[in-house]
């Protein structure tokens, strides 16, 4: 899985009790990647599918599948 380069600038909050444990300033810079995240969003409760219309030739459309708590109920207005 690709990661994403992050900065997170901020303070470091020692665990210590200790009058000389006090919070100080930090810049932290890497790669952020979500554990299990995989093509289609990694949730399996999801099918992705694909449709072809005249008026606007190939799509993808994401769908509950099998097992999804609910499916999403469209806006009347």
């Amino acid at each position: 899985m690709a990661g994403v380069k992050v900065t997170i600038s901020g303070f470091i909050a020692p665990l210590g009790k200790s009058a000389e444990d006090q919070p100080y300033p930090a810049v932290i810079t890497g790669t952020a990647s979500y554990t299990g995240l995989g093509v289609g969003g990694g949730q399996d409760k999801w099918l992705v599918q694909t449709y072809w219309t005249p008026e606007t030739g190939w799509g993808v459309a994401i769908i509950p599948g099998p097992g999804h708590p609910g499916v999403p109920t469209p806006s009347k207005k």
